[in-house]
């Protein structure tokens, strides 16, 4: 960069104003522009010597962060325009910069991804045929219905617990309290006290032989015993 080069052309914008003595122009060149642009008064911010060079240019940049630089080296704050101020001349020259980035190169306000970083970004050809093994091919495609339960047919008498149906479940303590007055009726006379039969019911054999299904496995329970159920379709509805 040719910085006088620069500075011969800076000087042809400078604002027409008179200066007063011990003042001097500091021009700050747009963040947007390098030395090497053509540019005009407008690409400067420019102020007299008194004023603060960060402040009045970050006054106009507000949403920039921005470092100021005299030729190839940072200023600091802390400097002060003396520094950069050569004998007898009324002009001093600053860029604006973004800040650099770990490889040197400017970081953007605003930034868009590039092409390279929004192929980055989008999944791998080789991950999409990976997923698309996992996952199935139609996903509006309607679920199978659920298999049917197969019932075993009711053996005649026998109180099964795959036996389903529209008719309500047989009331086995009724079934046994029928069994029980109809023997009671052929028992001796002996068995009833005063006043009526015993309180104590005994359930007949045919009863309990008719309510044990020797044929059920053993991993179903009771149908009146919701404990341990296998399937809760196969449970009779209990009123």
């Amino acid at each position: 960069m040719d910085w006088d080069d620069f500075e011969a052309r800076a000087r042809t914008v400078i604002p027409r104003q008179e200066l007063k003595p011990r003042r001097c122009w500091i021009g700050v060149l747009s963040h947007e522009k390098t030395p090497q642009d053509a540019f005009g008064e407008l690409d400067f911010v420019w102020m007299i010597g008194h004023l603060k060079v960060y402040e009045t240019y970050q006054s106009r940049h507000t949403d920039v962060q921005f470092q100021l630089k005299f030729k190839d080296a940072q200023v600091d704050k802390s400097d002060t325009i003396k520094t950069f101020l050569a004998p007898d001349a009324n002009i001093v020259l600053f860029l604006a910069c973004l800040p650099q980035d770990n490889h040197g190169q400017q970081q953007a306000a605003a930034q868009s991804p590039s092409p390279v970083q929004a192929r980055r970004s989008s999944p791998s050809s080789s991950f999409l045929a990976r997923r698309a093994k996992d996952e199935p091919e139609d996903y509006d495609a309607p679920l199978p219905p659920p298999p049917s339960a197969v019932l075993p047919l009711a053996q005649p008498g026998v109180f099964s617990v795959a036996t389903v149906g529209t008719e309500p479940t047989p009331n086995h303590a009724s079934l046994a309290m029928d069994h029980d007055v109809e023997d009671a009726a052929q028992s001796d006379p002996n068995d009833y006290q005063k006043g009526g039969p015993t309180t104590r019911l005994t359930v007949p054999q045919s009863t309990v032989t008719a309510i044990k299904n020797e044929n059920i496995p053993s991993n179903i329970a009771h149908p009146y015993m919701d404990e341990n159920i296998a399937d809760p379709v196969l449970h009779p509805h209990m009123d």
